[in-house]
């Protein structure tokens, strides 16, 4: 007997399964029909599984090179690229005005509260490394990387308002020749990364803030792994990204430096559902970090600098999707009650385009 499964979910296809035809349909549909319940069927018939997992195992032996829907996987040397994720901004210029006003109105509302602001975006993994991309691999660097003269229009005219925005490009384009930057297997930076990224921040901090502590890599333990060590709970795992591929979980192939600090054992933590609250009796001030999941190896080292650190974790996966960024709406009662010196909003590039809601209050 076919045993016909309810999902609507495949996790290891990272898609949705076809809904299934209601026979009214067949008079609205007509020739359309068939093929929609075709494809519901070879969806959900219960050998569907079974033959995914053979065709993986097929292919990942014979590739050297796996092709996802927004993924590309090199298998010999074990490194993962994304295409980017972000809109045409050339083709929207009121898409980027709307991100730079929401920006100013953000730092309007700091200004009010005696809340200095700044911006850090980290760059993309696959802008770093885009000789890897395009000599070594063979790939358009446009298909990838897709820089837009409309981001750094954006980054321009914030400056001139006065708003540091650090972008770390370059630093971080130098600190690849001496060790990972951003994992091989992820999006995100490495400890190493992390770090440059910090310091480069902390040169903006330090213009208005001289008396601000900057942890030294002389203050950490250093320690190898080839598991990675970049989410919420802080511990080792093969990393999300096989399942892009539907690769097994298996670590780098390559051993990671990671940063721990001699004294985190005078670092008071308290975690709270989509928050992380810090106190450093050696820092001063009070310090606001805002910014997605890239934020999460930050927390190495700027909790050194502040006496108090507050983070809030924007793409929680607790908060419907398009909220996770209306910082007004969600945080805005937390930010005056912690009354930080100084707030830091941490983004990824591709996440530019999503600033345009942060004041949005519905």
């Amino acid at each position: 007997m076919i045993n016909i499964s309810d999902g609507v979910r495949s996790v290891r296809g990272n898609r949705m399964l076809a809904v299934k035809p209601v026979l009214k349909d067949i008079f609205k549909e007509k020739s359309d029909y068939g093929r929609r319940y075709e494809n519901w069927f070879n969806d959900h018939f219960c050998g569907h599984i079974a033959l995914m997992r053979l065709h993986d195992v097929v292919r990942n032996k014979l590739s050297h090179v796996i092709c996802a829907r927004n993924a590309i996987y090199f298998k010999r040397d074990d490194w993962f690229f994304f295409k980017p994720l972000i809109p045409n901004f050339n083709d929207n210029p009121a898409f980027a005005r709307s991100i730079v006003q929401n920006i100013l109105q953000l730092n309007q509302f700091c200004r009010q509260n005696k809340i200095r602001l700044y911006i850090l975006e980290v760059p993309r993994k696959e802008s770093v490394y885009k000789e890897l991309l395009s000599n070594k691999y063979g790939f358009d660097e446009k298909q990838f990387i897709k820089v837009s003269r409309v981001q750094e229009g954006i980054r321009s005219e914030v400056r001139k308002n006065h708003i540091p925005w650090v972008h770390p490009y370059e630093a971080l384009r130098d600190a690849a020749k001496r060790d990972f930057v951003f994992f091989k297997r992820t999006w995100h930076w490495t400890d190493w990364g992390a770090f440059v990224g910090y310091r480069e921040l902390m040169k903006g901090i330090r213009r208005d803030y001289p008396d601000m502590p900057i942890a030294s890599l002389d203050d950490y333990c250093q320690s190898q792994n080839r598991l990675i060590r970049d989410d919420w709970s802080r511990n080792y795992y093969p990393g999300y990204l096989y399942r892009f591929c539907n690769l097994e979980k298996a670590p780098h192939d390559a051993f990671i430096t990671y940063y721990d600090h001699k004294n985190a054992d005078k670092m008071s933590v308290r975690v709270g559902k989509f928050t992380k609250d810090f106190a450093y009796p050696e820092g001063k001030y009070k310090i606001l970090l805002v910014g997605t999941s890239q934020s999460e190896n930050l927390l190495q080292f700027l909790p050194y600098s502040g006496a108090q650190m507050k983070y809030i974790r924007l793409n929680t996966g607790w908060i419907k999707a398009t909220d996770e960024f209306k910082i007004f709406k969600l945080h805005k009662r937390d930010i005056l009650a912690f009354k930080p010196d100084i707030l830091i909003l941490s983004i990824n590039t591709d996440a530019l385009p999503r600033l345009r809601d942060i004041c949005a209050s519905k």
